[in-house]
């Protein structure tokens, strides 16, 4: 009984990890959402399927233990046999939660992954904003001078007429006067 009881308590505690990283996929799946950077989401499936292949051993053992539970309670099997059923389960069990963990590391580094491709993407668009008002400005003073200038040659041309005429004057008074 006591070995049972420790099995249902080991069974316990496994489906609390279990519930626990199914917790931590539903978030990483909405981050997916957000972001759809096909490499990330490539690494997101790698780690689902990897997940689903341990769930799915997860219920086998599950399984494989409620009928070493039911061969014990009708005590189908021996001490002997018992303990290294118990044992074996042990040990697959504690495979499972090492899986889960490293399943659990790689979606956090994952997700830093992401934060920092956010944090790269707004770098960026600080950068090209920036570069853009400077081109604006740029632009604006360009306009200016273009308008400065265009006075300017406004103001020549008027002298160059006036100057034309005062010479056309003067050839006429040069022409009078002769």
């Amino acid at each position: 009984r006591s070995a049972a009881q420790r099995l249902r308590a080991e069974l316990t505690a496994a489906q609390a990890e279990q519930a626990a990283l199914t917790a931590m996929v539903n978030q990483q799946q909405q981050l997916q959402e957000q972001d759809k950077s096909k490499g990330i989401e490539e690494k997101f499936n790698k780690l689902k399927e990897v997940y689903q292949k341990l769930r799915e051993e997860h219920i086998s053992l599950l399984r494989k233990k409620a009928e070493v539970d039911k061969q014990l309670a009708s005590a189908n099997i021996t001490k002997q046999e018992a303990i290294s059923k118990r044992d074996e389960m042990q040990k697959k069990v504690e495979d499972m939660i090492q899986k889960m963990t490293i399943a659990k590391t790689e979606l956090s580094d994952s997700r830093h992954e992401q934060d920092i491709q956010v944090h790269n993407m707004q770098a960026s668009l600080a950068t090209l904003q920036s570069k853009l008002t400077a081109a604006e400005n740029e632009l604006k003073l360009k306009e200016d001078r273009e308008k400065e200038l265009e006075t300017q040659l406004m103001e020549a041309e008027g002298n160059i007429v006036n100057v034309k005429l005062k010479l056309s004057s003067a050839q006429e008074n040069k022409h009078n006067v002769e």
